[in-house]
């Protein structure tokens, strides 16, 4: 039995952006225009949000910025090469590598880069 969009829009609006993308494509059902916007910009960044919900239990929160972010999920052709940020904003004292788990931050991304130098992360869709 199909649940009616209403009962969907509530099941997944507790759910993290990634988590409600994976549940859509996996429940046949559509987002709301907004949140499938929102959902794809963040699972173009990270194939899983593991590292992401051990963020918010530990009370920080991970923002995405960049002037282009809508556009970040579609082809390079498309996105015009704009250049986007992952920005961190911790809430609790101290440094973020004593709260989390860096490698899992690392696992967590998308085919990419690194450069420790200039703590950049490149990823291979461009």
């Amino acid at each position: 039995m199909l649940l009616p969009q209403d009962i969907w829009d509530q099941i997944t609006g507790g759910m993290s952006s990634l988590s409600a993308i994976h549940s859509a494509a996996v429940f046949d059902y559509q987002l709301n225009s907004e949140r499938a916007v929102h959902g794809n910009i963040w699972a173009s960044i990270f194939k899983v949000d593991t590292w992401a919900s051990e963020a918010s239990e530990k009370g920080i929160d991970v923002v995405l910025v960049g002037s282009h972010l809508p556009t970040i999920h579609e082809e390079p052709s498309i996105r015009e090469h704009a250049q986007n940020f992952v920005v961190l904003h911790v809430r609790s004292q101290g440094r973020l590598d004593n709260n989390l788990d860096q490698r899992l931050f690392f696992d967590c991304l998308r085919v990419h880069k690194y450069n420790p130098s200039t703590e950049e992360v490149r990823f291979a869709s461009g």
